[in-house]
């Protein structure tokens, strides 16, 4: 009987031998298996690549032969995470392993074993991705919404008439500004913002009298396409920004009447047309927060005036106009989906008439108009 035990012990051991042997290197990670992957809640189904080039091993050694190649904004599934690996499987079937700092999840921390998602693993060659927050090379769809307040000042000059127009009460609205990168180096913007708040201006002989309280409303719309190109392999690469597109902006003022009803000035102007942007976007340490620059030049916008009842060309005929715009902001992710981010935008603009036209309740000839507008806007941001 000892001697039968003594088998069945010994057999007992080469059976759960054989078993770990078969296990998956990982340990309790999950693993691909033709075809399906097996699911874990305590890793993230898929990853998106953040390097600009980075290596799939066959094994999780850097000294292993290399299966294939990725680049920035590649999606992978991963099947597992130990240390400074993922195991993970290719949009076009390959499986093997890849340093854990060139990817970011895509919903939830890049986490396993011996590997919090808190802590900075470092990439050989140099480079950190920290918790896995960038906002850095990904494609889809990044929303921006928030509040803005903004100021406003518009002149208008002619021979023997000259007004400086500023804002009376500051003025508020909203702003939704979207971009959508199909691949990480193209894509398209869009955006929209309308303030509202008043003016003040004076009016000139037979009135003689200072008018407060103006209605007035701005609106901007943008339309672009954009691409960008990253400077640098790491993670938190700066990159250069371009867009070409098609813009409005509207200052819509309410027109002043008399006791008779009858118009005494008119004042809104629209600026419509293509317009080019050269900017970038620098990381601060990392692809958690940073800044992110944009200079607009409008090509030979077009300018056109709202009109009312007895008035239908204010300054005469719009013959010429320009715009100049500058955005800047800075940029904190709060996790992989949403964040913050606080915008300065600057635009300017001017038009010149030629003709006869009324401002003012003066008649006008040889006008020109500048319209300046600042705005600071304080957005929410969250990526699909």
């Amino acid at each position: 009987m000892a001697a039968l035990d003594s088998r069945r012990v010994g057999a007992a051991l080469l059976i759960a031998v054989g078993l770990l042997g078969a296990s998956p290197a990982f340990g309790q990670s999950p693993v691909f298996t033709a075809p399906t992957l097996l699911a874990q809640a305590a890793a993230p189904k898929y990853a998106t690549v953040t390097a600009k080039s980075c290596a799939i091993y066959e094994t999780p050694d850097e000294g292993a032969t290399v299966k294939a190649k990725v680049k920035r904004g590649d999606y992978l599934e991963v099947g597992g995470i130990r240390g400074q690996w993922v195991k993970i499987r290719t949009q076009k079937g390959v499986v093997g392993y890849i340093i854990k700092t060139d990817v970011v999840p895509g919903k939830k921390e890049l986490s396993g074993a011996g590997s919090p998602s808190t802590s900075s693993t470092p990439k050989p060659g140099g480079g950190s991705i920290g918790s896995g927050v960038t906002v850095e090379g990904r494609t889809g769809l990044l929303a921006k919404a928030g509040l803005g307040f903004a100021g406003n000042s518009y002149g208008f000059s002619a021979p023997g008439v000259k007004r400086n127009i500023g804002m009376k009460t500051a003025y508020a609205g909203i702003n939704a500004d979207v971009e959508y990168w199909a691949i990480p180096l193209a894509g398209a913007h869009g955006r929209f913002a309308s303030t509202f708040g008043s003016m003040t201006a004076v009016l000139n002989e037979p009135i003689n009298k200072r008018v407060d309280r103006i209605p007035t409303n701005i609106n901007v719309i943008e339309l672009d396409g954009q691409g960008r190109y990253f400077i640098g392999e790491a993670t938190s690469a700066p990159s250069v920004l371009g867009r070409l597109g098609y813009h409005v902006h509207e200052m819509r003022i309410d027109p002043v009447v008399d006791q008779a009803d009858r118009p005494l000035f008119l004042v809104s102007n629209t600026y419509t047309g293509p317009v080019i942007g050269l900017g970038g976007d620098v990381p601060l340490g990392g692809p958690q927060m940073g800044a992110h620059v944009l200079v607009s030049y409008w090509l030979a916008p077009t300018l056109s005036e709202g009109t009312t009842k007895g008035v239908k060309k204010p300054s005469g005929k719009p013959s010429a106009a320009t715009g100049l715009g500058l955005n800047a902001g800075f940029y904190y992710n709060l996790n992989d989906q949403t964040g913050v981010d606080l915008v300065l935008d600057y635009s300017s603009f001017s038009g010149t008439f030629k003709g006869t036209g009324r401002r003012f309740n003066t008649d006008v000839s040889k006008s020109k108009t500048t319209d300046t507008y600042v705005q600071l806007l304080v957005n929410g941001t969250y990526r699909f």
